[in-house]
């Protein structure tokens, strides 16, 4: 939600602004041949594309994501909204009264100074972060126990991708405790943003993501998106986005043998269990 004294004008800039970093996160994918990275920029650019703006209240337009409005329609926020943008003056109580709406944890980001005395009824967002280290920390006491050690596999995996399989293998045995300890990790960050630690720590919270993928997808997931979550040999992701289903099998039964002769039976069963479920025949 964004209070601002111009909603339209407001609207078509930050739209502006909007698509142009779009378009620098399509010039960073054709640049790039790491399929993962390519994967996730796509996502990251169709979400970008697929966002409604809009200048009108959420009543009017609950299909809209970013609501431009004056502080004369700030009356009942959106559900689930995480983040206010206050542009301009809003009476105190108006202000208070919204800030009650709003849900635990959420960002309010105050361009116009108006907050005043309200400021102590609120978190300064600086402990955020901290509770992104504390989550943090969470992460680390749960692959403890399991000698899972998230500094040497985010060093490591992209010169030894068979690492993560390993780990991914002993997560499987834990799959709803991890993906739960993982989740709420990600959810706090995202809540932190924008927050940017050293490169090495970044480099292992994008390492814990795409743990929590593969093992999401392993447990509920279909064929196709495991295929695209593949960070082994590049043979087995960089295939045709339209190959149809014998090819996805024939894929499949290629990594099927290949875990099968490292030892890591777990994922060879989610595999079995994804063409059971999905009707695509007999395990292999």
């Amino acid at each position: 939600m964004v209070v601002t004294d111009e909603p339209l004008k407001l609207l078509a800039v930050v739209r502006k602004q909007w698509f142009k970093l779009a378009r620098g996160l399509q010039r960073e994918r054709a640049s790039t041949v790491n399929a993962q990275k390519i994967l996730h920029l796509t996502y990251a650019v169709t979400r970008m594309h697929n966002l409604r703006f809009v200048a009108k209240t959420p009543a009017m337009r609950p299909d809209a994501d970013v609501f431009f409005i004056d502080n004369t329609e700030l009356k009942q926020l959106p559900p689930r909204c995480f983040s206010l943008y206050l542009t301009t003056s809003i009476p105190a109580l108006l202000l208070k009264q919204t800030i009650l709406q709003l849900a635990p944890q959420s960002l309010i980001v105050d361009y116009a100074d108006t907050v005043g005395d309200l400021a102590q009824e609120l978190r300064p967002k600086a402990l955020l972060h901290e509770q992104v280290q504390t989550r943090w920390q969470a992460v680390l006491d749960f692959f403890a126990p399991l000698h899972i050690d998230i500094v040497t596999l985010s060093s490591e995996a992209t010169t030894k991708p068979s690492i993560l399989d390993d780990t991914i293998d002993v997560l499987l045995d834990y799959s709803t405790e991890f993906l739960q300890v993982a989740g709420t990790f990600q959810h706090t960050l995202q809540l932190a943003q924008p927050f940017e630690p050293g490169r090495e720590i970044q480099q292992q919270y994008k390492t814990l993501t795409q743990l929590a993928h593969r093992v999401q997808t392993l447990n509920t997931g279909k064929l196709s998106d495991y295929l695209d979550f593949i960070t082994g040999d590049n043979s087995f992701f960089l295939r045709d986005s339209g190959s149809g289903f014998g090819t996805q099998r024939s894929e499949l039964s290629e990594l099927f043998m290949w875990h099968k002769a490292a030892g890591r039976f777990r994922i060879c069963e989610k595999i079995e269990a994804m063409l059971i479920r999905e009707n695509f025949g007999t395990p292999f």
